[in-house]
């Protein structure tokens, strides 16, 4: 399964700077790949009460868009998340991004 997050707005935000990125779940060691799947499901539960919340002005937001069972799903979740269901979602993409730009 692969899913993308692209990190959106704050202060001072330019486009282009923050570029989407994928996890490849398939690829990720199989601890990894079973947390990834537990925090969609989670996502997947919280995704209600996050649409009712719109980021304020210049608040950063996380987009984050998978396929599940043949049905791209998108999530857009303000940072930090207002609902602690989905906190660990971002902190997993921000732990990813951080390995990415390492690598």
């Amino acid at each position: 399964m692969r899913v993308e997050f692209r990190r959106e707005g704050g202060i001072a935000a330019f486009p282009g700077l923050s570029r989407p990125f994928e996890v490849d779940g398939d690829s990720l060691p199989a601890a990894e790949a079973d947390e990834l799947n537990r925090l969609l499901g989670a996502a997947r539960d919280a995704a209600p009460a996050a649409a009712e919340f719109m980021p304020a002005p210049d608040q950063p937001s996380w987009v984050i868009t998978w396929d599940e069972n043949g049905h791209a799903r998108t999530l857009r979740v303000p940072d930090p998340a207002p609902d602690q269901r989905l906190q660990p979602l971002l902190d997993f993409a921000r732990r990813k991004q951080r390995e990415l730009r390492g690598a």
